[in-house]
């Protein structure tokens, strides 16, 4: 059996505060509104995530750090993050992951967890959006 997965955009962005993170959530809101499709956006930025702040919301039920123990088990769905996502109608079919609050356990995510959200949003939306912070040096 074939199973159709989503897309995946990556924003990358190597310093704090250059607009990485409201370029990724502006083409995420603007591609869901004009297509009418599922888009999940998801906030990877470990150690500084914002996009919380950005949509009025002071602590988020859900973030990325509380899926820690499904990403580690491995036990993480696209139905379970879409029931995790933040999705309002105000934002017109954007489905939001919040990043990582807890910023000392940032160095604890392993690779094979974030492939794990990364397969589960592809099931979840037709297009994820991940927005991430990468360090380019020392």
């Amino acid at each position: 059996m074939r199973h159709e997965t989503g897309g995946l955009a990556v924003f990358a962005g190597s310093t704090p505060n250059i607009g990485t993170s409201v370029a990724a959530f502006g083409t995420a809101f603007r591609i869901a509104t004009v297509t009418g499709k599922r888009v999940g956006f998801l906030c990877l930025n470990l150690k500084s995530a914002k996009t919380h702040l950005y949509l009025g919301i002071d602590r988020p039920e859900v973030t990325l750090d509380g899926l820690r123990p499904e990403l580690k088990a491995g036990t993480l769905t696209g139905e379970k993050l879409r029931g995790y996502a933040f999705a309002p109608s105000r934002l017109n079919g954007v489905h939001v992951l919040f990043g990582n609050l807890s910023r000392d356990q940032a160095e604890y995510y392993e690779p094979e967890q974030i492939e794990r959200l990364l397969a589960a949003a592809r099931q979840a939306f037709d297009l994820t959006i991940a927005e991430v912070r990468i360090k380019l040096w020392g």
